[in-house]
């Protein structure tokens, strides 16, 4: 029996078709983050960013050992509830912490109060006086620039906090039950929520990041010091150029100052980051299994008080 060239080319495709599916075929590349060490603008910064982010690392670490000293006292918190609907949020409330949605939030959240830390004087500065421009054009002699500045403060927490809120899927939770609990149990509910899930994201995704992103930068020490001294190399060249005004001169010589302030800090920042480094790994691993002992004995207290 002949094989038509038609039937050839069917079965031809088809097993084209079942490869494309099975990943045979050529895969998408992914994306890539080149370092930045190179760069003099990443250099000059190099080692007060190196510092900030070891801080950083212990200020989760205590954050979290702060809410681990508190759950054992969640469940005498609340009031007659019923306690598999509890159980339920706070399950809720922990897998909500490890998530992609809870956890894109949660580096928005950060990215917006390191932000507003940073810039909250020259923020409140021109908000309150456009406020008190606003008011003085209307009249009103009332000083309003500091109240203003305060509120703005106010607001953008609370609404940087419903914004991760409305990722958290155990607040649903609360929502749900709160006729059925009361409204004094769902507003503890909702705190406790927050303060788990937090808990969650510190121990599984804040820390564990923090730590690589030290790491990554210790690697790059090396470079981050010959990027240094090829700048001010290429500074003092600039400057011995002809025709060079006297303010090109000025602005290059605080350019190398600067420069020269910041490599006089690396090695001493990079000595401090190496020493904590290595002990960085023991100390998430003990936050961990603190972390689930005390998680499974909040689960088991609220078991066992569902049971009476």
């Amino acid at each position: 029996m002949k094989t038509s060239m038609r039937g050839f080319v069917c079965v031809g495709l088809m097993f084209l078709g079942i490869g494309t599916v099975l990943g045979c075929g050529p895969r998408p590349q992914e994306s890539f983050v080149a370092s930045s060490a190179s760069q003099a603008v990443y250099a000059v910064r190099f080692p007060d960013t190196l510092e900030s982010t070891r801080n950083d690392f212990n200020q989760q670490e205590q954050e979290a050992n702060a809410v681990l000293s508190e759950v054992s006292s969640y469940p005498r918190a609340l009031e007659q509830p019923k306690w598999q609907q509890v159980l339920e949020i706070v399950d809720a409330a922990l897998t909500a912490g490890q998530s992609q949605a809870y956890s894109d939030q949660m580096h928005e959240v950060r990215h917006v109060r390191t932000f507003f830390e940073q810039e909250k004087d020259e923020l409140s500065r021109r908000a309150g006086g456009a406020a008190q421009y606003a008011a003085q054009q209307g009249g009103c002699t009332v000083q309003v620039g500091g109240a203003v500045g305060m509120a703005l403060h106010k607001a953008v927490d609370k609404q940087l906090e419903t914004r991760l809120q409305e990722r958290n899927e155990a607040h649903l939770l609360v929502h749900r039950y709160s006729a059925s609990m009361g409204d004094k149990n769902a507003a503890r509910l909702s705190e406790q929520v927050d303060r788990l899930s937090y808990l969650s994201f510190l121990v599984h995704i804040g820390i564990p990041e923090t730590k690589r992103q030290i790491d990554a930068m210790l690697a790059e020490a090396e470079q981050i010091e010959k990027t240094a001294d090829d700048f001010i190399a290429k500074e003092t060249s600039y400057q011995q150029e002809a025709g060079r005004t006297d303010k090109e001169k000025e602005a290059s010589v605080g350019r190398v100052k600067l420069m020269q302030e910041a490599k006089a800090k690396i090695a001493s920042k990079v000595e401090a980051s190496r020493t904590a480094a290595q002990q960085m790994t023991e100390r998430m691993e003990r936050l961990r299994k603190t972390y689930e002992e005390r998680v499974e004995a909040l689960r088991n207290d609220i078991r066992q008080r569902g049971a009476k």
